[in-house]
């Protein structure tokens, strides 16, 4: 697992940014927006828009924030545009400087950081323990290209994103099969 340089407890709930604009703005609002979703793409995205505005007859924003989510560990499987959401409507309140601690980072958006962190720790272990079996069976005279191997062992050591690294499991997984190697 990746040693963590930052800690949770550092960073503050947007649920406490919204109480502290709250405080501050009794008559402001808070309008979201999905602005783009694309289901067709492995994995699903979103993009949020929040806009913070001080009064209620504001006719424009006192500031916006954006979030972008993907569909992805196991709480974005069902939420990921809820959670985008929240996200957005975290960082436009930071937008105004209200951060209600000292960083600009939500706690949930730290705790979206560690959930990937720790799915691109998991898929690492995955894909290392293919690239193991590919090498046990190039040895023992299957026909896997060292070129494949050598490919994966890049991606295992280089690639920090999960689509990524899942691409590459999947991919070695099917070179396996087709070598008949059972994986």
């Amino acid at each position: 697992m990746t040693k963590q340089k930052w800690s949770l407890g550092d960073y503050v709930e947007v649920k406490d940014r919204l109480r502290a604009f709250w405080m501050d703005f009794p008559d402001g609002r808070v309008i979201t927006e999905v602005v783009e979703t694309h289901w067709d793409a492995d994995p699903a995205i979103c993009l949020i828009k929040a806009e913070i505005y001080t009064d209620s007859s504001d006719q424009r924003p006192r500031a916006v924030g954006w979030a972008y989510e993907k569909e992805v560990g196991q709480v974005n499987r069902t939420s990921f545009i809820e959670n985008g959401e929240t996200s957005a409507i975290g960082r436009a309140i930071a937008n105004m400087g209200i951060q209600g601690g000292h960083h600009r980072p939500s706690r949930e958006e730290m705790e979206s950081v560690k959930a990937s962190e720790e799915a691109i720790a998991d898929a690492k272990i995955n894909l290392n323990g293919f690239i193991k079996i590919a090498e046990e069976a190039a040895a023992n005279g299957s026909e896997i290209e060292a070129r494949i191997i050598k490919r994966a062992r890049e991606v295992s050591r280089e690639a920090s994103d999960l689509n990524t690294m899942n691409k590459a499991i999947k991919t070695l997984g099917k070179l396996l099969d087709l070598e008949g190697v059972p994986s």
